[in-house]
């Protein structure tokens, strides 16, 4: 409810509800070379997303629009996922490096 009420104030809109939430761990540890290239979230449904950077320990900077954001860890950004292109810039992870993120996204409701 308090992750719901945040992001009704923050985009200034209500009957928000749960759609998905995403927990990512961005690694080389399973065999896989982190890539997060910009793009809009797939659908029809606009999308309000809440980007939580859990734990990690690099700084891999975050693309909205162009715009550059450098998540520390409890920290949250905000953007509207299907509207907004985001990604990240390539980078290249040692063995070691990792970040952990969880996405929360929101649709409004629907009339039945």
């Amino acid at each position: 409810d308090k992750l719901t009420n945040f992001t009704e104030t923050f985009f200034g809109v209500s009957n928000l509800q749960i759609f998905d939430i995403i927990m990512i761990r961005y690694s080389n540890e399973f065999g896989l070379i982190p890539h997060l290239p910009e793009h809009k979230d797939n659908g029809v449904i606009k999308k309000y997303t809440i980007d939580y950077q859990h734990n990690g320990n690099i700084n891999w900077p975050l693309l909205i629009d162009g715009k550059e954001y450098l998540l520390e860890n409890n920290d949250i950004v905000t953007f509207l996922g299907s509207n907004q292109m985001h990604g990240r810039p390539d980078r290249i992870f040692k063995d070691e490096e990792y970040l952990e993120n969880i996405f929360f996204q929101f649709i409004e409701k629907r009339e039945k």
